[in-house]
């Protein structure tokens, strides 16, 4: 096995009352979308757009995420009254966003395993081109939580073996897994207040 893995540290540290959540929602939702609820508003601010200003809109939310290992943990308790089913469930968290925000737009997950980032953000884009919506929300994360998920991936022989990720390079062995959690808004460019790139064009094959 690799020795190596990435990480995300304090991933159990979530302000719920900021996003109006319960301590016991909170609790046993899965880390990932209490982490891209975060980013979410961070994405929206660095923006320079007030979440407030969004509610109403035409507003797209996409996640795109093809991995999940916390729902098995907690279903399988008898405790939490169901929450579980709702709080560690993927084909939902756009909407946990959506209504956070209150938006009006899209709103579901796109799972193309590894692409899954680059079909939303293309999505978004041609949705916004063709002016069903006003603005969109790309949010995606993966957590490394289940050490027999990692030990699959091994068997499969995909992973790195010195522990380091080498793209398109003849020392490549493989790759690395890793926690992470990112956030893009996306918008036209006339309606924006900071730029930090501009996509030109997407295509999906």
């Amino acid at each position: 096995m690799p020795h190596r893995i990435g990480k995300v540290n304090n991933i159990e540290k979530f302000d719920s009352e900021f996003f109006n959540i319960s301590a016991t929602e909170a609790y046993i939702m899965d880390p990932m979308i209490r982490m891209l609820l975060e980013h979410t508003y961070e994405a929206i601010i660095d923006a320079g757009v007030n979440p407030k200003e969004l509610q109403g809109t035409r507003t797209n939310v996409f996640t795109a995420i093809s991995a999940f290992e916390t729902q098995g943990h907690f279903s399988c308790t008898s405790q939490f009254a169901g929450l579980p089913m709702t709080a560690c469930n993927v084909s939902l968290m756009a909407n946990q966003i959506s209504y956070w925000l209150g938006v009006i737009g899209k709103s579901h997950n796109i799972d193309t395993a590894c692409s899954s980032s680059n079909v939303a953000i293309v999505k978004a884009y041609e949705l916004i081109q063709s002016g069903e919506c006003d603005a969109a929300i790309i949010a995606s994360a993966n957590l490394c939580l289940n050490p027999y998920v990692q030990f699959q991936f091994y068997h499969l022989g995909v992973l790195s073996s010195d522990g380091y990720c080498k793209p398109f390079d003849e020392e490549g062995t493989g790759y690395m897994r890793s926690d992470t959690a990112a956030v893009v808004y996306l918008q036209k460019a006339k309606n924006a207040r900071r730029i930090y790139a501009t996509l030109v064009h997407g295509k999906v094959n």
